[in-house]
């Protein structure tokens, strides 16, 4: 008997607690929106001066309402510390469905990791001992293409398509707080039956599943013939994680398309403590730096194609000059490592996207081509460069842009305009990025 038929009873009552569970979030998420609904329709009564004597679903509704509700229909009744309480115990409940999907899905892994091991295990000795490598290559193709991923954390509007991997191994949904995010992450998993699911390859890249040697051979299969969408924070991880457990690298089999997301900020929100002040800014230029520059441990650079998406935010509410100067410096982050790629043989296209407009333009090709400089040249500015991107003269601080001297700050603002022409050929940037 397999693992899971012995462990259908457990199962099975696993499953009926994620199926109560599910059924407290939906009754708390009914009752916290209605509460919410029926105190805009009070406040909307109190100041709405129209007539609705002659609304009869209006007036169906609040007899209903005063039946239903009857505490909600004193005078001074605390709408806010009974919404309070509903948002409490669908957090409450959401908690508990996270758990459960976890505790259903932590026991059906298990079983199905004991049932598949070992005769997945025989079956690669079997292919290696009587098939030869092109045989096992079509056949690990057959199920790399098939494998169903999920879109964690899409880099780009639309669907992500079968071939086209989104990775993102700190998976939130940014629909709401961290407790959603949590309980959307384990509904997913739940759903798919296992916690490979939001990794590439799924679990046939999972050596407790497949074994060792299977999941090597699937990997580089894996790998090899898909393209990917990466957000630039998790480049590192995605190209040096080894989920094999054999010293396996993706970065020395990936052939495909590599489209890479550079966010600089998000709408003014979270990622705008990177501009607060110098050394935030210094930190987080360097940090974009350094995970592009991991794109240059790739082994097939020649054979590849690296989309690099920078997207842009025009800051609000400040100086004009402020936001001419923070793409002027985001540019400079990502210099070295775009033109290293593009002289080392890889057809690198580079995009910005202004965030305020959604305007997107390609500006490594003309008219529109920032990364111009010849082999020779770049070569020649390499040799002057540090191991790291560091302030230099080519970094130009917000402060110099707020001296409170008018002829510092107006020297500081024809430095920025000379830097953009010098460097990268335009007096301005790109859709006169920032906001007068």
């Amino acid at each position: 008997m397999s693992s899971v038929e012995a462990s259908r009873a457990h199962l099975n009552t696993l499953y009926k607690k994620v199926c109560q569970a599910e059924g407290a979030v939906k009754k708390a998420g009914e009752e916290e929106y209605g509460v919410r609904e029926r105190e805009e329709e009070r406040r909307r009564r109190l100041w709405d001066d129209s007539d609705d004597e002659d609304d009869e679903w209006a007036i169906a509704q609040v007899a209903r309402d005063r039946e239903q509700y009857p505490d909600e229909q004193e005078d001074g009744f605390d709408f806010e510390a009974k919404q309070k309480r509903l948002e409490d115990e669908l957090q409450k409940a959401i908690w508990e469905a996270t758990e459960a999907y976890r505790a259903f899905v932590a026991k059906f892994e298990a079983c199905v990791k004991e049932d598949s091991l070992g005769s997945l295990a025989e079956l690669h000795d079997m292919m290696h001992s009587k098939l030869p490598v092109e045989l096992r290559d079509m056949i690990y193709w057959h199920l790399t293409v098939r494998v169903r991923q999920r879109a964690c954390y899409p880099t780009r509007p639309g669907p992500i398509y079968v071939h086209q991997e989104t990775y993102d191994p700190n998976f939130h949904s940014y629909r709401g707080a961290a407790t959603d995010s949590e309980y959307k992450t384990a509904l997913m998993i739940f759903e798919d039956g296992n916690t490979d699911s939001l990794k590439p390859g799924g679990w046939l890249l999972n050596p407790e599943f497949v074994g060792r040697g299977m999941a090597r051979e699937i990997a580089e299969r894996f790998y090899a013939v898909k393209d990917f969408s990466v957000h630039v924070y998790q480049l590192e991880e995605f190209l040096f994680s080894d989920r094999t457990g054999t010293g396996f690298k993706p970065c020395d089999y990936i052939r495909g398309h590599i489209s890479v997301y550079v966010p600089t900020t998000f709408c003014n929100g979270k990622t705008e403590r990177a501009w607060q002040n110098t050394e935030n800014e210094v930190a987080f230029l360097n940090g974009l730096y350094t995970q592009l520059s991991h794109l240059m441990r790739l082994a097939h650079k020649s054979r590849l194609t690296i989309e690099i998406q920078v997207t842009t935010s025009a800051p609000l509410r400040i100086k004009y000059e402020q936001g001419e100067r923070r793409f002027y410096n985001i540019m400079e982050s990502v210099r070295a490592p775009i033109y290293d790629l593009i002289h080392a043989g890889a057809n690198v296209i580079v995009k910005h996207t202004k965030v305020s407009s959604s305007t997107t333009r390609n500006i490594s090709e003309e008219p529109m081509n920032y990364f111009r400089m010849n082999k020779e040249a770049w070569e020649a500015e390499r040799k002057t460069h540090g191991p790291d991107w560091m302030p230099s003269i080519s970094f130009i601080a917000r402060e110099e842009l707020e001296d409170e001297d008018e002829g510092r700050r107006s020297i500081a603002e024809r430095r920025l305009r000379e830097a953009l022409e010098q460097r990268w050929g335009h007096l301005h940037s790109i859709d006169a990025y920032g906001s007068r």
